[in-house]
């Protein structure tokens, strides 16, 4: 198992709560900076494949 830390940006929301993280199907704790719109979590990565998918919404739907 391998860590790393994952950065990225999400636009278009006004809190935090209107993100959300999973890493190969499990919700998972980060933390995202409204000013800078950055998102950032630690990801404990497995040999093989592993899937992260982050998902945004706000009053528009869901990106």
């Amino acid at each position: 198992m391998q860590n790393y830390t994952v950065k990225g940006q999400v636009l278009n929301v006004t809190a935090q709560k209107q993100i959300t993280v999973y890493q190969n199907g499990i919700a998972v704790a980060f933390n995202y900076n409204l000013a800078t719109k950055q998102l950032e979590f630690d990801a404990n990565l497995i040999g093989g494949t592993n899937t992260i998918n982050v998902t945004a919404s706000n009053s528009s739907g869901r990106y």
